[in-house]
């Protein structure tokens, strides 16, 4: 059954009437004329339960059972016709440019079609400024060791990014938990050291391993395993952006976060995201199997699962985009919003790098000349 979230009244300013958007160094509504800040009102914990409760992720794929609803009665929704993402946003946000590739949207705006609703998000913090200010100084030209690549960079760049614009946008994520159960067989190892004499006749300690049959079981229990659902940015790198997400900090989903914001819809299915978060899983079953067989090697020959009790939530989280052309191809460069980590991708300078290897070369050169003297 279709559902719709109330009509969210909060975005219109009491002072001037206009529409105010989300402001994540004062976590308020800030109306981007007169000023005037607005607190959102705090969700009681009956509502935070009841909003970032777990969906019984059976229920939802053998019966379909889940709450479909659109992000808010007033976002809008366009299909960027160059690397065909759906992007909502809130009033007075615009669709403007694609904050994944750069292309100008030039589609009509529609009201966003219902879809599986966020039950949870984590609202950005870190604003526009500070992300601007990492954004350059990132991909402004440099001597430092500690950022090497910073010598390559072309002189331009710094400048080329400035004209783009660093776009605000939730990304979409799965979450799921499970109780797993695993049976395994495999071996133990177990070194001992030998003495024997080497080829000089001297003699050398040699290290050794002893192999022993064992099986056990364990258990364990995983809770909010992160799954990416959007297929426009480097799954890898967004997975590294948010190694460090905490469930606490999320926040029932309210349509306020987004204005002046942009979000994308999932682009990777629940039953995908099922197959990837196992993934993820089998390799936290795998550590725990080598910690229960334990000596100082493990040889994992089978395992057997059983995955109970398995719920997911959508959820979203925010990122700062810049989509860049330079030279005919793309760049992009993320920034957590939550805390300014940023990851992403630029371009080498041909001749400075040319410049760096006859530069290295040389000095080669010059060494091997010192020492033959």
């Amino acid at each position: 059954m279709e559902t719709s979230f109330p009509k969210v009244e909060q975005h219109q300013c009491p002072g001037c009437r206009a529409d105010m958007v989300f402001n994540p160094a004062e976590g308020q509504l800030e109306c981007p004329y007169c000023g005037r800040l607005e607190a959102l009102p705090e969700a009681t914990q009956t509502q935070l339960r009841q909003t970032l409760q777990e969906n019984d992720l059976l229920a939802f794929v053998n019966a379909n059972q889940t709450r479909i609803a659109k992000l808010s009665t007033t976002a809008q929704e366009a299909d960027c016709p160059g690397c065909r993402a759906t992007i909502a946003f809130e009033p007075p946000e615009v669709a403007g440019r694609c904050p994944f590739c750069g292309t100008s949207i030039v589609t009509q705006a529609k009201l966003s079609d219902p879809t599986l609703s966020p039950a949870g998000v984590i609202p950005f913090e870190f604003g526009r400024k500070a992300a601007l200010q990492a954004l350059r100084d990132w991909l402004a030209f440099r001597w430092d060791w500690r950022d090497w690549q910073a010598v390559f960079l072309p002189g331009q760049l710094k400048k080329l990014a400035q004209q783009e614009s660093l776009v605000g946008v939730y990304l979409p994520f799965w979450t799921y938990d499970a109780q797993t159960e695993t049976d395994y067989t495999g071996e133990r190892g177990e070194h001992y050291y030998v003495t024997r004499k080497n080829s000089d006749g001297e003699e050398e300690r040699v290290r050794k391993t002893r192999w022993y049959r064992v099986s056990g079981h364990v258990s364990r229990f995983f809770d909010d395993v992160l799954v990416a659902a959007s297929r426009s940015v480097d799954v890898k790198r967004l997975g590294k952006l948010w190694r460090s997400f905490e469930a606490q900090y999320l926040k029932p989903y309210r349509a306020e976060y987004l204005a002046g914001f942009k979000a994308q819809r999932y682009q990777i299915s629940l039953k995908e995201g099922v197959s990837l978060a196992r993934q993820t899983m089998e390799a936290g079953i795998r550590s725990a199997i080598r910690a229960d067989i334990g000596g100082d090697e493990q040889r994992i020959h089978s395992t057997s699962t059983d995955y109970s009790q398995p719920t997911f939530k959508h959820i979203l989280l925010p990122v700062w985009m810049l989509s860049y052309r330079y030279r005919g191809k793309v760049y992009q460069v993320m920034v957590n919003g939550q805390n300014g980590e940023l990851l992403g991708d630029r371009p080498f300078s041909p001749w400075k790098v040319a410049f760096g290897i006859a530069i290295a070369t040389a000095v080669g050169v010059l060494i091997l000349v010192i020492r033959s003297n």
